[in-house]
């Protein structure tokens, strides 16, 4: 709770439309100057800091003038985002059905007249969906230069209000579920701004919080739906995360096994609510929790120019049995219509050779020989893998715009881990196949999704720049390892492939 507390307040001591939510790291808008006055608050009002005066989108009765723009900005998230942020379209929609009662309530008097101060956590969800939906429409109307930038400030002014009514929210402690979801919702901001400065504070936040908690909590239902989302999106963090520990493996036999069933447990989440939300299954998302802690501990290995024991060794054998025996027809599925179940199986299909290639690049070609020398059979897999992929998700682009209704899959965005993992790894001559696909995510107006592309492209720059260099077999001391980690540990950045 010190944690969370101590980042907003660096925010609310230093109340700007630039600032961060959880520390003073500047917001990354790219092309666009910073503009810091107040788009929403009316102009007649006497300038004071924002942390001074309560800042509220919900006017009173009498100035209606502000209503039209939350409730546009409100209708797009329910109607269009919430829908875009699925891989697959489906009548349970855990956004709406999580976020939006508990935004409506915080909006006050906007669907209806109220007398009672809504809870703070509920106001900050509530800006928090405004904000996302400010940043969407910011790209779809890139083209029209001044409501584009006008819907970016909007956005970044929604999304300190968050912050400062979250900062609100944790001087109590009575409802900390409402809390812990409005922190996983700025998740959602960054991702839709495409500011990844920060959604790991977010994480760390919402675990602290969930500590705090611990086993009290109003709706059952609703924490495992965010203890859900938590599991996935800390999955995807920690996989592109290069500033990870190396972590050295248990000494005794006893250590080992208990710390490899550790690895492959999977904790109290709803796995069709997964599905539903991320089109992923709890099994396949533990493969990417285990390789990336399996990767951790080959750094170590490495690093300190050690032999891997024999368990280590079992261990490692014992996965990649289990990555190639996983069939998706053993899964529980969930009933959709034939249309989503071909979306649906098509997104399992792109994860699970994505994971292949993961699992290839993050263990096996790190533990190659400095002698290995040209194209290994690795290394011939992981191109099969990578192109497999991508047909994958061309052919889900392609069904979508067949498709003819919302509930279909039309307007809703794939999870780009998938085709981030394997574009990285492309050679040339399948990096056409990749632009096109990239180029068609860009559609979406995820901000997320352009700085993913850019990093693919810097990977297939710095590909290119050392191909046929001994730098690319052996560098920075950790093996070989995936370039697109050594562009990211270059630039020093993080990155959240949702």
């Amino acid at each position: 709770m010190l944690y969370l507390l101590s980042h907003i307040d660096c925010v609310v001591a230093n109340s700007s439309v630039q600032s961060g939510p959880f520390s003073v790291f500047p917001v990354y808008t790219p092309h666009l100057p910073p503009c810091i006055d107040n788009p929403i608050i009316r102009r007649n009002q006497p300038a004071s800091s924002p942390s001074d005066e309560r800042l509220s989108l919900i006017p009173a009765p009498s100035t209606s003038c502000q209503r039209p723009l939350a409730a546009r900005l409100f209708h797009h998230y329910v109607t269009c985002v919430s829908t875009l942020l699925q891989p697959v379209g489906h009548l349970t929609n855990y956004y709406n059905i999580v976020y939006t009662p508990q935004a409506m309530i915080g909006a006050g008097n906007l669907f209806g007249p109220t007398i009672l101060e809504p809870p703070s956590s509920t106001q900050s969800i509530f800006y928090s969906l405004l904000a996302t939906a400010a940043f969407h429409l910011r790209g779809i109307q890139a083209e029209q230069t001044l409501n584009s930038r006008e819907m970016d400030r909007i956005g970044r002014f929604c999304r300190m209000l968050a912050y400062q009514h979250l900062r609100r929210g944790l001087e109590s402690t009575e409802d900390l579920q409402t809390a812990m979801a409005a922190v996983l919702s700025m998740v959602t901001i960054d991702v839709m701004e495409g500011n990844l400065l920060e959604y790991w504070h977010h994480l760390k936040g919402f675990q602290q919080l969930r500590l705090l908690q611990g086993a009290t909590t109003s709706s059952k239902s609703i924490q495992t739906y965010l203890q859900t989302i938590f599991y996935f999106q800390s999955t995807l963090s920690q996989s592109t995360d290069c500033s990870l520990p190396q972590i050295p493996w248990p000494v005794d036999t006893r250590g080992s096994l208990m710390h490899i069933q550790a690895l492959t447990a999977i904790p109290d989440i709803d796995n069709h609510l997964l599905q539903q939300t991320y089109s992923i299954t709890s099994t396949l998302v533990m493969f990417i929790r285990l390789i990336t802690c399996l990767s951790q501990h080959v750094s170590y290995f490495i690093s300190e120019q050690l032999s891997l024991p024999k368990i280590f060794c079992d261990a490692l054998a014992t996965l990649e049995k289990n990555l190639h025996l996983y069939d998706i027809g053993c899964e529980k599925l969930i009933n959709m219509t034939p249309i989503q179940s071909t979306l649906f199986r098509l997104h399992l299909l792109a994860f699970q050779q994505a994971i292949h290639i993961y699992y290839l690049t993050s263990l096996v070609l790190p533990l190659e020989t400095q002698e290995s020398h040209g194209t290994s059979c690795i290394e011939l897999r992981v191109q099969r893998y990578a192109r497999q992929v991508g047909n994958y998700l061309l052919r889900i682009e392609f069904l979508k715009r067949e498709s003819t209704t919302p509930c279909d899959g039309f307007q809703t965005a794939p999870i780009p881990w998938p085709g981030f993992i394997a574009s990285c790894e492309a050679d040339p001559s399948q990096r056409q196949l990749w632009t096109e696909w990239w180029t068609g995510m860009l559609g979406y107006q995820i901000g997320n999704i352009h700085v993913l592309f850019e990093i693919v492209q810097d990977v297939w720059r710095s590909r290119d720049q050392l191909q046929g260099k001994e730098t690319d077999k052996r560098e920075y001391g950790e093996g070989r390892l995936p370039i697109w980690k050594r562009v990211l540990s270059r630039g020093k950045k993080r990155i959240l492939a949702l």
